[in-house]
Formats: C-alpha cells, sequence, structure tokens
C-alpha cells in the first residue's frame, strides 16, 4: 500500500539534472518529467505538482506547485502516480476508461483526449455500468482477468460534459477536466468486473464507425503506447511489464475503434459496439 503525504505548497525551482524521461501531450506540451532523486524518483507535473517517489512506491510526497492546488494533486495521484507505481511493482494498469457491457467489462484505451472517456460517459448514459476512467486496472486470479472499479467519478472538458448531461456548467471550460460525481445521475459499478475486450481508440478520423480485430501481436504493439511506466531505464522491469502485456493481447479479445470525433458520431459507435459478439471471443 501507498502511503500519501502532501506538504506545503512552493514554488517549482529548476530541477538540477535533465529528466531522463518525458511525458508528451499530442499538443507537445510537456504533461510530466521523470528525474532520480534521494534513491528514487521525482516526477514533476509542470505548474501543478511535485511527486517525491520511494523506490518501491511504498510512500509518496506531493509538493504542489501553488496554494489551492490540492485538487490537483490528488487527481494526478490517483490517476497518474498510483498507476505508475503499480506497474513499477508487478500490476498492470491501461490508461483507458471501462463499462460493464452484458456483465462483462469493455474499456476503450487510447491516448489524452481521444474520446474514451467521453464514449465511457455515453454508454453509461444509455444503462451500462460505468467502472473506471482514465485509469484501467486489471488483475487477475483463478478465474482470469477482471477489471477494478474506481470512484464514480468522470473528469470532462466542458463541451463534452454539455453533451453528455445535457446542460451548461459554467465552471467547466475546455482547456482543464474537472471532476464529475455521477453515483447518482448514471449506473456504476461498485465490484470488479470479468474482461471481456479492448477497444484500442484510433485517431484516423475515418467517414464510418469501424471495429476490426487486432492480432496479438498487433494489438501488443498498441497496447505498449498505453501503459504507466515509471522508469525506462530498469530493463528487467521493462521486461515484465511487456511479458504481462503479451499475455494480456493474446488472452483477451482486442478491437481498433475509428470514429470521427463528433458528438453526432457516438450513437453510431454504441450500435457498432452492440454488434460485437463478446460470447464468440
Amino acid at each position: 500500500m501507498t502511503v500519501l503525504k502532501i506538504e506545503a505548497a512552493r514554488q517549482q525551482s529548476a530541477l538540477p539534472d535533465e529528466p531522463y524521461d518525458r511525458w508528451i501531450t499530442t499538443e507537445g506540451q510537456v504533461k510530466a518529467e521523470f528525474h532520480r532523486a534521494d534513491g528514487g524518483f521525482l516526477v514533476r507535473f509542470p505548474g501543478d505538482a511535485d511527486f517525491q517517489i520511494a523506490e518501491r512506491g511504498s510512500h509518496v510526497v506531493a509538493i504542489p506547485a501553488e496554494e489551492g492546488g490540492a485538487e490537483a494533486v490528488y487527481d494526478i495521484y490517483r490517476n497518474a502516480i498510483l498507476p505508475v507505481i503499480a506497474n513499477h511493482t508487478g500490476g498492470l494498469c491501461l490508461h483507458g476508461s471501462a463499462i460493464v457491457y452484458e456483465g462483462a467489462a469493455l474499456a476503450f484505451i487510447g491516448q489524452s483526449r481521444s474520446g474514451k472517456t467521453t464514449l465511457a460517459a455515453t454508454l453509461a448514459k444509455a444503462g451500462y455500468p460505468f467502472l473506471t476512467e482514465d485509469v484501467v486496472e486489471i488483475t487477475s486470479d483463478d478465474d482470469g482477468l477482471f477489471v477494478q472499479p474506481k470512484e464514480p467519478t468522470l473528469r470532462l472538458m466542458g463541451d463534452s460534459f454539455n453533451f453528455v448531461f445535457g446542460r451548461c456548467l459554467v465552471a467547466l471550460d475546455d482547456d482543464r477536466k474537472r471532476a464529475i460525481d455521477i453515483a447518482d445521475s448514471m449506473p456504476v459499478s461498485a465490484t470488479a468486473v470479468p474482461l471481456a475486450a479492448l477497444l484500442l481508440l484510433s485517431d484516423t478520423d475515418p467517414a464510418e464507425v469501424q471495429i476490426s480485430r487486432l492480432g496479438a501481436s498487433q494489438a501488443l504493439a498498441q497496447l505498449l503506447q498505453h501503459s504507466f511506466i515509471l522508469d525506462v531505464e530498469d530493463k528487467r522491469r521493462l521486461e515484465d511489464h511487456f511479458t504481462r502485456l503479451a499475455e494480456l493481447s493474446r488472452t483477451i479479445a482486442c478491437y481498433s475503434l475509428d470514429y470521427r470525433r463528433d458528438y453526432s458520431e457516438l450513437n453510431r459507435v454504441i450500435t457498432a459496439v452492440r454488434k460485437l459478439d463478446l460470447k464468440a471471443n
């Protein structure tokens, strides 16, 4: 178990060394920088917080970049720090969202702002219980692979919120997500659900909704792009993580999902998803 301690806010000063890794958004912005410090790691989210992580992930010290930054700290801790620690210590977390479909989990895997949260929210609104957003945590036991539920919140941009809920939320804007509690407005699952399929979101923007089955090697190549990795220079842990993903791609049905990123297309996406014959997998 990881213990979080939040210290007083302070300005992010320049660090003495270059990061050994960076997370870069599709718009080319630096989302996170990874440094080594005090036998562990320091992960900087510019403008938000620094996170000092013990080597084995047993405890994390968070330092907000400004007063009143606790919301951002908890958000990043849940959706980035805990997943990288989980994968670093033998777990399996992917960047995605998930809903319950016919008693099993469908997970939508994709990059930031690829539409996976809006898609999960739209399906939940249509009656398919919400499981998780942003982080898909996959566990295993003698009965197979399961997706673990997360707290019933959605992090949405303002326009996505307006589409999903049919009303305007002034507090949201198009440049920053905010967490929305959906416990009383949508069906949610509070228990782990067997994983049925992974749908990997593409950004090819086709004229029609396209869902196609991927081979194991194709799926593995894409899944590697959606992992949370703490230390890209730790070859042993990278090999172990690769092995877990390879087994996942062989065990679970994986599909590519391509659709035009327009809210008017989401009903067509839901129709296409409903046509999947998961029992045949």
